[in-house]
């Protein structure tokens, strides 16, 4: 792997860390409206779109191991 493989597989590795803790706020957040099903729903559809994104991420970075 090449120098620039290698610092864009870190950069990936960090994005997806950030992602992770993004995650776990987002399933914080979506909890928290369990009173209020409108925003709940609109907090689980961000945290599905975080989580294909995540996806995403995780299938690219693949290609630099």
């Amino acid at each position: 792997m090449s120098s620039a493989d290698t610092v864009f597989a870190e950069e990936l590795d960090n994005l997806i860390a950030r992602y992770k803790i993004r995650i776990q706020q987002y399933r914080i957040h979506a909890r928290e409206l369990s009173r209020d099903p409108p925003q709940q729903r609109h907090a689980k559809a961000q945290l599905a779109a975080v989580l294909a994104s995540l996806a995403k991420l995780q299938d690219l970075r693949k290609h630099f191991t």
